[in-house]
């Protein structure tokens, strides 16, 4: 994914949609503070949705699928709660 926004970025001839694209891949993919708007009034819901759009950013940005599971099973465990559970499959 960050090559497809560099390659925007470094394109020499730029049309409005390309603009355009090229701002709503750095929002979605680079800009951290970017919430997903999910349609539900559930806010335990909204969280676990969250916790995996958090997951699929850092996995089309990064190299480590290995660190994303490891936040991803971390952040669902602090919502589920149950301590016992071990790996994200149990989860």
């Amino acid at each position: 994914m960050l090559k497809a926004i560099e390659y925007l970025s470094e394109s020499l001839n730029k049309d409005d949609e390309l603009i355009t694209l090229e701002k709503k891949y750095k929002k979605r993919f680079i800009d951290a503070s970017e919430k997903y708007k999910i349609a539900t009034e559930d806010h335990w819901i909204k969280d676990i949705i969250s916790c995996y759009f958090d997951y699929f950013r850092y996995v089309l940005t990064s190299n480590s699928v290995e660190k994303a599971e490891e936040d991803l099973f971390l952040k669902l465990l602090k919502l589920v709660g149950d301590k016992r559970l071990s790996t994200l499959d149990e989860i």
